[in-house]
């Protein structure tokens, strides 16, 4: 059953990237903003961080899903 719910979950952001990558974007500014209206020492920046690195994952995720995948050649047959 865990592997289903896992399954599922992957197959609905690879299907989505643009989806979460906007959804990423958008929180990443929305904490980046509210950081720089608080009092200084009660930062954000640890957040913001952990966002953009989500994003980062998913674009890196994005620009490799476009391209096809590698076939290893045996080199016995060469």
């Amino acid at each position: 059953m865990p592997m289903r719910l896992y399954n599922a979950s992957t197959k609905h952001v690879t299907s989505n990237l643009w989806l979460w990558i906007g959804i990423t974007s958008a929180l990443m500014l929305a904490i980046g903003l509210l950081d720089t209206q608080m009092p200084r020492g009660q930062g954000l920046g640890n957040w913001v961080a952990l966002v953009g690195a989500v994003l980062g994952i998913l674009l890196m995720l994005k620009s490799e899903a476009e391209m096809p995948a590698r076939v290893m050649v045996d080199p016995s047959q060469l």
